[in-house]
């Protein structure tokens, strides 16, 4: 269990922690990271984000009050969460997806055969950590449209092909930026994505990111190490 609740992270020492030479990018990258764990209302833990994507698969359609019910969770503040993230919905209002989801988006997320999709590349990295899970991501390159698999486990990155292959990472938005209908997956996610090389990445990217938005391309075992330092965060933060 990473948190018994959800204690803001204040203070974030990274120590040599560097992605591509640079740690203005690491701090940048573990900052975004962080900044959505420190979204979640303080009796909204990570833990049981988490179980919420465990009950959305085993139970592949649920309702809002089911789930409150089923976590023993005030179904406002569940609602609140679910909005802000811009949680999927089936046509008959029942929840399928939330980071994790049964809505088709570039990016699969295959686990123990059942395929699953993420809303963004950057899911696809951070949930087989946080879950302790080993995953088989298929994706396509947004600009060449080039076929991208990798496999994905707790401990490290596999098998990528191309080998070549890079990511794109926006920080999220702070809550008082998600307004006006905006969610973290409108604002954030719909620019995540897998490369087949860093040209590819660096040309949609100036095509298509708010250039205010700052943007980060790295490697699939730079991004991978990205989390798990957030992980360490995460466990030094409930000690």
């Amino acid at each position: 269990m990473l948190q018994s609740k959800n204690q803001k992270i204040n203070k974030i020492n990274l120590g040599g922690f560097i992605l591509n030479g640079n740690t203005h990018e690491a701090q940048q990258l573990i900052e975004s990271l962080v900044a959505f764990n420190n979204m979640l209302p303080t009796t909204f833990d990570l833990d049981l984000f988490l179980t919420i994507l465990r009950t959305i698969r085993k139970e592949e359609a649920i309702t809002t009050s089911q789930l409150g019910k089923i976590l023993n969770l005030d179904e406002k503040k569940l609602e609140r969460l679910l909005s802000m993230a811009g949680a999927d919905f089936d046509n008959q209002g029942r929840l399928i997806g939330l980071g994790i989801t049964r809505q088709p988006t570039p990016h699969r997320y295959v686990v123990d055969g059942e395929v699953f999709y993420t809303w963004c590349a950057p899911d696809t990295l951070i949930f087989p950590i946080l879950l302790e899970e080993t995953v088989q991501v298929e994706s396509i390159d947004p600009k060449s449209k080039d076929k991208i698999t990798a496999t994905i486990t707790p401990r490290g990155v596999r098998n990528v092909k191309p080998s070549s292959t890079v990511i794109s990472w926006l920080p999220r938005l702070s809550e008082s930026q998600l307004t006006e209908g905006k969610t973290i997956k409108s604002t954030t996610c719909i620019f995540g994505h897998y490369f087949a090389n860093r040209e590819n990445a660096t040309r949609w990217v100036g095509e298509h990111v708010p250039p205010d938005r700052n943007s980060t391309i790295l490697t699939l075992d730079e991004a991978f190490q990205a989390v798990l330092e957030f992980k360490k965060l995460l466990e030094k933060n409930e000690r």
